[in-house]
């Protein structure tokens, strides 16, 4: 079994108080619980109304063991004073041992809908314990052929040791379906190292991928998704020659509709 921890940060509607925790499981320590508060608080102030959700990656410091949160940033209306733009967040706390079990993969994670998008006051937060047959697997025939070339190029520039940012005013469904496509054909080797945001309103964080607020230089109805890439985001990278061994196979696997090989060539490379 998987056992997450997590907790709820935001303001409400019910509470007069400001940006805290209404609840969260016994196994927050807290200095998770300070990382976290500290990483959603530099996120940014909601700039854009059509803003509906976030979905986020970094990694904890823990003396004990590491740990992964996986932080849903949701806009759920206006606060107790009536301010628009009041921000849902709900992390989610893996130890690396188990997040491994899932493919150290974000979006799996939200397939599952357990993340809170609304809080009620009367809500609490358990440890939760899940089952890993419960994650399915990526499923890479939804990735439009379409997309195949301007996949393997930014995948190619993430091997090598860029960070990629796509700058706009707002994350879109084809922005988050195209991150989660290029996400889903990093190598389980890598992913783990690799911070991201599929949206966040200042770039807060040392992301290796991730869409950025920038009211003019994207925008937030074009469904091109460009990134400016940026060197130096890596400890690890790799030469040219191991990242042709690691393209080639699988993309060849893509356009010839070998999904199980494809996805095996992903966990095992």
């Amino acid at each position: 079994m998987i056992e997450i921890e997590h907790l709820i940060y935001g303001s409400f509607h019910f509470d007069s108080s400001a940006q805290h925790i209404p609840a969260q499981s016994k196994g927050i320590s807290n200095k998770i619980r300070k990382e976290i508060t500290s990483f959603c608080d530099s996120w940014g102030e909601c700039k854009n109304f059509k803003f509906y959700s976030s979905l986020n990656q970094i990694w904890l410091e823990d003396e004990s063991e590491p740990k992964v949160a996986v932080i849903k940033v949701t806009h759920h209306g206006r606060d107790f004073s009536g301010r628009s733009g009041a921000l849902l967040r709900h992390a989610l706390v893996f130890k690396e041992e188990d997040y491994q079990k899932i493919g150290f993969d974000p979006f799996r994670v939200e397939s599952l809908n357990i993340f809170k998008t609304d809080w009620r006051e009367s809500d609490t937060c358990e440890t939760l314990y899940l089952n890993p047959a419960e994650f399915s697997k990526d499923d890479l025939s939804l990735i439009p052929t379409e997309l195949y070339l301007s996949l393997k190029e930014n995948l190619s520039f993430l091997l090598k040791g860029f960070s990629l940012f796509s700058y706009r005013s707002v994350n879109t469904l084809h922005s988050n379906s195209y991150l989660q496509a290029l996400f889903s054909l990093i190598p389980h080797s890598r992913r783990k190292i690799i911070p991201l945001t599929t949206f966040a309103f200042r770039k807060n964080y040392e992301y290796r991928i991730g869409c950025i607020y920038s009211p003019e230089r994207i925008p937030a109805d074009d469904s091109d998704v460009k990134f400016e890439r940026k060197t130096g985001g890596s400890p690890v990278v790799w030469d040219d020659d191991l990242i042709l061994d690691y393209l080639t196979p699988l993309f060849s696997l893509l356009e010839r509709n070998r999904f199980t090989e494809a996805l095996n060539h992903i966990e095992n490379f």
